[in-house]
């Protein structure tokens, strides 16, 4: 029970007078103070307050038992000695020179103690806790038991409330009077999952004093600009011997049910706890399962309470609760935690000594086959085809004979184009590619679990998942290093396909692939099986796996895999490395790209586009480096006239705006001077006006910066806006974002208003729109924030309406939270 904080229970009715604890305090204690009753415990409390300190009286029956008492006051003075130890309440000695006082009041025999209290606040009843939080607890938990150390009484002696030593006939015992078999089995198979987990490391797990039931009713703390962090322990009845590492379990059960069963909200206690006082392998390694046997012990509780008393709501829900959190937490896969918690802590696992699985191939002639984010192999989104990574490694197997994937890649194929939540691109496996009838050797001495399709050699430490081998093996055959285990499947003189995984837990059928973000977890669990096949098929990581390296269309993709739509408006008009403007610039590029006598065959084209797109009075073209140089010039053409209309369409033309290829045209004015980008955004602006205004201008001549290719590459733009009918395009998709960005300015305050029309389009953001920019792209959308409340969204003009719709249920999803 705390010493500083009233729970909800049963009181005895028993009414203690004012005058009666003031008499206390003067006649026992010398003391005196404001006395408040605290209300809510099976016995009274009292908060007395003197205005130097405040202490708490406790008056319990004469008749309950007094040595767990005399140990608790024990465990407060050792620890509160300790320069270890966290803060706790301390026993005040009375005048009598004992720590008790055998007083009769209210007409009863009571045994009143006095403790100093401890200031500090509960933790909050709602809400996950920060990660600074959730390793405060991890710290507390570590220094309550370091100070522990060379404490001894029989208080000590003592079984915790929740022995996780006794999980298994506790659990039994607690589920024989259930009847809803789903919960039953449920709780059972966790249980029976976690204990068989344990079983191996049970010898090795230290058992000394620590606290086995240090959790949110046991600590109080402070708040530190907004966010609670525990500093001080009020409830000593969790501490007893036991298993050292079963008090962090009980700790870390406790922060997974308040940060949503997330699991891997646990690893700041863990590493925290680690930091101050280290844990064995054995013990970091049975931290999960305890962690689990924990919640199942919950479970199984909740479910009999509720067998107990059906008709309780209250019961009901927690039982509810309790097989809700069992049910997220058994989904979680043991030996992943593990590998994340014993990473969280800096403990490497060395990797056993293997040898070559196909002993009769030269590792050099193997041939390494680039599915990563940057391969030459993928171009204008063929990495969309079914089975195209095994086209790829065949094609390359067919050329050289053999042909390997690569390990620890992030595959391009993988990513998938709007669709919620990371890839799972992180190959954990390799496929090979090698003669039929190549013979294959066990790479390290193990028992063959499995002989079909998937074969499966368990070792000690290591298990090799391989498929598309013939085996000539039963199950249960113990082969040694070097034993052949049969040949690679196939017809003769055919190529045969090996799939192979590496796995470090015997009961894991590992996965293929893993997200990036649990990428470094995956790889401990599945480590490289280079050694297989006796050479470094390691895909070298990127060294930045947020940097962006590659595009299509309106799609951006970054080192790892990870998909952004761009409505930054760096893709231009017609989207990310399209193969027309690509091809067109290298076949100017290999005629001539810097023409030094006149301008290129290139210009002189594009020249001729754009008086076509252009009103017949705009009939002079200049073309500068830089939207500064372009700005230059038209200070230089109006030499000090204030008269003449300049439009600046290099955000808004080519029919960016849908209904009309140029801003202007929706005045039905012409304007003297006109600026515009170029349509494949290759850098230099172009600067158009009226011959009259031109005239004092003598020298059209475009920089030799400016080279052919930039404007073979705006030609083809031009083609590809007609070809595609982007301009349609932005029309009808831009008409059907803005008609839900207007419904969104109607549901939400924060969308004051919605500007622009076609794929040129604006949001006033009452909010932090920098913080609204930051959450689109964590959520997969990038845009340009210009340092104000407006939000720009300028798509190129090829967006797709299914990727238009997705921007909308993000953006939907955002201000829904907001």
């Amino acid at each position: 029970m705390s010493d500083a904080f009233p729970v909800d229970g049963e009181t005895d009715g028993r009414a203690i007078s004012a005058e009666e604890v003031e008499a206390v305090l003067r006649d026992h204690y010398g003391l005196s103070g404001t006395i408040n009753s605290i209300a809510g415990r099976r016995h009274p409390y009292f908060l007395i307050d003197n205005g130097h300190m405040r202490y708490l009286l406790k008056a319990a029956p004469a008749d309950d038992p007094e040595q767990d008492v005399e140990g608790e006051h024990a465990l407060m003075r050792h620890v509160a000695r300790s320069p270890d130890g966290p803060r706790v309440p301390e026993p005040v000695a009375a005048r009598e020179n004992g720590d008790v006082v055998r007083l009769s009041l209210a007409d009863k025999e009571y045994r009143v103690r006095l403790l100093t209290f401890l200031d500090g606040s509960p933790p909050p009843t709602e809400g996950p806790f920060s990660e600074e939080a959730i390793a405060a607890f991890g710290t507390l938990s570590a220094a309550l038991t370091k100070s522990l150390e060379g404490f001894e009484h029989p208080v000590l002696d003592r079984v915790p409330e929740l022995d996780l030593r006794r999980a298994g006939p506790l659990v039994v015992e607690l589920l024989s009077t259930v009847e809803d078999h789903s919960a039953r089995d449920m709780i059972a198979k966790a249980m029976v999952t976690s204990l068989r987990r344990i079983q191996p490391l049970g010898a090795k797990l230290r058992i000394q004093p620590s606290h086995q039931n240090l959790t949110g009713l046991s600590v109080v703390g402070d708040i530190r600009e907004g966010d609670w962090r525990p500093d001080g322990l009020t409830d000593f009845t969790g501490i007893a011997r036991g298993w050292l590492v079963a008090g962090l379990a009980t700790s870390c059960a406790f922060l997974l049910q308040r940060n949503g069963g997330d699991p891997f909200a646990i690893l700041p206690a863990a590493r925290a706890y680690h930091a101050l006082y280290p844990l064995t392998e054995a013990e970091l390694e049975a931290l999960w399962p305890l962690v689990v046997i924990r919640i199942a012990l919950t479970a199984a509780t909740a479910e009999h309470r509720h067998a107990a008393d059906p008709e309780s709501y209250e019961a009901a829900a927690e039982a509810e609760e309790r097989r809700s959190l069992l049910a997220k937490v058994a989904e979680a896969s043991p030996a992943l935690m593990s590998a994340a918690i014993l990473d969280a802590c800096g403990i490497a696992k060395t990797m056993p000594v293997i040898g070559r699985l196909l002993p009769e191939i030269d590792p050099d002639r193997i041939r390494l086959v680039d599915l990563g984010m940057t391969s030459a192999h993928f171009r204008e989104g063929n990495w969309a085809e079914p089975e195209i990574d095994w086209k790829l490694l065949a094609h390359v197997a067919w050329e050289t004979g053999m042909g390997s994937t690569r390990y620890g890649e992030f595959r391009l194929s993988r990513t998938k184009t709007n669709t919620h939540g990371r890839p799972e691109n992180f190959a954990l496996h390799i496929d090979v590619c090698v003669p039929a009838g190549t013979v294959a050797a066990a790479p390290f001495s193990g028992r063959l679990k499995a002989a079909g399709p998937r074969l499966v050699l368990s070792g000690a430490g290591l298990t090799l998942h391989a498929e598309g081998l013939a085996c000539e093996h039963a199950e249960d055959t113990e082969l040694a290093p070097g034993d052949a285990i049969g040949t690679v499947a196939g017809a003769e003189g055919s190529v045969g396909g090996l799939r192979l995984r590496l796995c470090r837990d015997p009961e894991l059928v590992p996965p293929l692939f893993s997200t990036a973000e649990q990428a470094g977890i995956w790889s401990i669990v599945c480590p490289s099986p280079s050694a297989l096949l006796g050479i470094d098929i390691d895909a070298p990581q990127p060294e930045e796996r947020a940097r962006l390296v590659r595009g299509w269309r309106e799609y951006l993709y970054d080192g790892a895999g990870r998909l952004l739509l761009d409505f930054s408006g760096a893709a231009g008009l017609v989207g990310h490395s399209r193969r027309e403007l690509a091809s067109a610039a290298e076949r100017q590029l290999l005629l001539l790209d810097a023409a030094p006598e006149k301008a290129s065959h290139a210009e002189e084209e594009y020249r001729r586009r754009m008086a076509a797109l252009l009103p017949d009075e705009l009939d002079r073209a200049f073309f500068t480096e830089s939207p500064a140089a372009a700005a230059q010039l038209v200070v230089e053409l109006k030499a000090g006239r204030d008269d003449l209309a300049v439009a600046d369409e290099t955000a808004t033309g080519y029919g960016r705006l849908g209904h009309y290829a140029w801003a202007f045209e929706e005045t039905g004015l012409v304007p003297d001077i006109l600026i515009a980008g170029s349509p494949a955004a290759t850098g230099f602006v172009g600067v158009f006006t009226r011959s009259e205004i031109a005239a004092g201008h003598l020298d059209e001549r475009t920089p030799r910066s400016i080279g052919a290719a930039s404007f073979a590459m705006a030609n083809a733009a031009l083609e590809l806006l007609e070809k595609e009918a982007l301009r349609e395009n932005a029309r009808e998709t831009g008409a059907y974002l803005k008609t839900f960005l207007e419904r969104f300015s109607e549901r939400f305050p924060t969308v004051v208003a919605v500007h622009g029309n076609g794929l040129d389009l604006a949001i006033d953001y009452d909010g932090d729109a920098e913080a609204l920019g930051a959450r689109l792209r964590r959520n997969g959308v990038l845009v340009t924030n210009e340092g104000t409340g407006r939000l720009p969204l300028r798509p190129p003009l090829c967006l797709a309406p299914e990727s238009a719709y997705f921007f909308i249920e993000i953006l939907e999803d955002i201000l829904s939270e907001s």
